[in-house]
């Protein structure tokens, strides 16, 4: 655990533990199985225990469990027994099991070498698992999510990430499915107070916003999705000013949803930028001029027009329903006469009577 909080101190961390572990130098390796799930975990270390007596492999350090893999650290010089061992993992069968089980193992050219190997693979791991094997004795430990070491390491790669592109996959690798809503939070939250390591407070409505919204989360998923927005705001923010970060995610989330019947400032505030819808409305009529909802119905009248251009047989309430009129027809037809003077039906006869026979 102490390895755990002190990655970067980790060679420090194992001097000061190796000599109560009785660890050869070299010739250590480990041995990771796959989809060992939990309810049948103590029938799996009877097996292991089995398998390895078998083998003529030790082990030097009990199991290590994380969300169903077990991996276990053994001292022997010869890749025979590794294959054997590999065989009788792979040939382990129990009633409730759905998979079968996969092997890999770990290698290092020394034995702090392994083990920094390890510590790395487990620190994504909220729940870890100590066993020994012989006996079932366990101990339940809690890795730190949300220390602050970490999250100045997520800050420090989602700032040197060069596309936005990159921040749902390296957002995946922190938020995983056995993650605790609470854990999460607790991430989010480190994120969101300081995420460009200024120093500097976010302003206190916006603040707000997001408290309000992330404490009303109830799955991690959710806040995943609250963290992702908040690092696309930092991102934008790096090349333009603070409000035009947020306008430029709204507008580019209006065009790819133009087509969404509840679309709304207020939607879009409270559920995807999460700040006030006051505040929004101000950002976006400075940014561009115009109000939201005239934005917004202009750029559905743009669309509408594309789509009679390119499909101009096509039903009227059609075309009203990919724009996000919905059963509407009438309102499409009241917006679409006021940008164009024309109604739906004139503007498809002109555009087929234009078009190439």
């Amino acid at each position: 655990m102490e390895a755990l909080d002190q990655p970067d101190n980790f060679p420090q961390v194992f001097k000061k533990y190796q000599g109560l572990l009785s660890f050869p130098e070299k010739g250590l390796y480990a041995c990771i199985c796959s989809f060992v799930e939990e309810t049948y975990l103590k029938s799996f270390l009877k097996d292991i225990v089995r398998i390895l007596l078998s083998c003529g492999a030790e082990s030097v350090f009990p199991v290590i469990y994380v969300k169903n893999s077990a991996l276990f650290v053994l001292s022997s010089p010869t890749l025979a027994h590794q294959e054997k061992i590999r065989q009788s993992l792979e040939e382990l069968h129990y009633p409730q099991q759905c998979v079968t089980f996969e092997t890999s193992f770990l290698h290092g050219d020394t034995s702090e070498d392994l083990f920094a190997q390890i510590i790395s693979k487990i620190s994504r791991y909220e729940r870890i698992l100590l066993i020994r094997p012989e006996t079932g004795e366990t101990r339940d430990f809690h890795n730190n999510m949300a220390a602050p070491w970490r999250i100045s390491k997520l800050r420090e790669a989602f700032t040197a990430s060069p596309a936005e592109t990159d921040i749902p996959s390296l957002l995946d690798s922190v938020f995983t499915p056995s993650m605790t809503p609470d854990v999460a939070k607790n991430i989010a939250l480190g994120l969101f107070l300081n995420p460009d390591n200024s120093g500097q407070e976010p302003p206190l409505d916006i603040a707000c916003d997001f408290f309000r919204r992330l404490y009303s989360c109830t799955q991690t998923s959710e806040i995943r999705k609250l963290a992702e927005i908040v690092l696309l705001q930092e991102k934008d923010e790096a090349a333009s000013s603070k409000g035009g970060a947020n306008i430029s995610l709204l507008k580019s989330y209006v065009e790819a949803h133009l087509d969404c019947e509840t679309l709304s400032l207020k939607w879009l505030a409270e559920n995807y930028l999460f700040v006030s819808v006051g505040y929004l409305s101000k950002q976006f009529v400075k940014e561009e001029g115009i109000r939201f909802s005239d934005y917004l119905n202009k750029k559905r009248m743009e669309q509408a027009i594309r789509l009679m251009v390119y499909y101009h047989n096509d039903n009227i309430k059609t075309i009203a329903r990919s724009v996000g009129f919905g059963n509407n027809p009438q309102y499409f037809s009241q917006v679409f006469k006021k940008y164009t003077g024309y109604t739906p039906t004139e503007y498809i006869e002109k555009v087929g009577a234009s078009a190439p026979s």
